[in-house]
């Protein structure tokens, strides 16, 4: 089976009179360059003239929505919790609460209290609760006294 040689030569492959290097006559730079800069300032005043056409466009229709109702403002707030707070239902910002509530859970973590006085749960600061863990482990006492598993 012979082997597929491609498409047989038309031409003859060695042209003795063509001129060595690139073409430099055939494009010149200027008109192309013009060419660029016209697309590019047609494309500035389309992209200008939308714009204005839809700030007039969203004018119009801010002029055609009704009035909002004066029973809007008068409702009230919605229960708690409110996900997205607004100033007037809710005094603080969402990342103000989140501030406070890991103010107060540091504070829980480092001091000691009641968690059910009927029941006698308290607790301890977590420093001092590492500590006896520690004490028992290296006793070989129970780990998990009082604990539910």
């Amino acid at each position: 089976m012979a082997e597929y040689q491609g498409e047989p030569q038309t031409t003859s492959a060695d042209v003795s009179d063509a001129p060595g290097g690139h073409e430099q006559s055939d494009v010149t730079l200027r008109p192309l360059m013009q060419a660029a800069g016209i697309l590019i300032a047609i494309t500035v005043v389309v992209h200008v003239a939308l714009w204005g056409a839809m700030r007039i466009f969203e004018r119009a229709e801010r002029a055609d929505d009704p009035p909002p109702s004066p029973v809007a403002d008068a409702r009230p707030a919605p229960p708690e919790p409110r996900l997205q707070p607004t100033m007037q239902a809710h005094p603080t910002l969402p990342y103000e609460d989140v501030i406070a509530m890991r103010q107060a859970d540091r504070e829980k973590l480092h001091t000691a209290g009641w968690v059910d006085r009927r029941r006698g749960i308290a607790r301890i600061p977590i420093d001092r609760a590492i500590e006896q863990l520690v004490e028992e482990s290296q006793r070989g006492g129970p780990t998990t006294r009082g604990a539910n598993r």
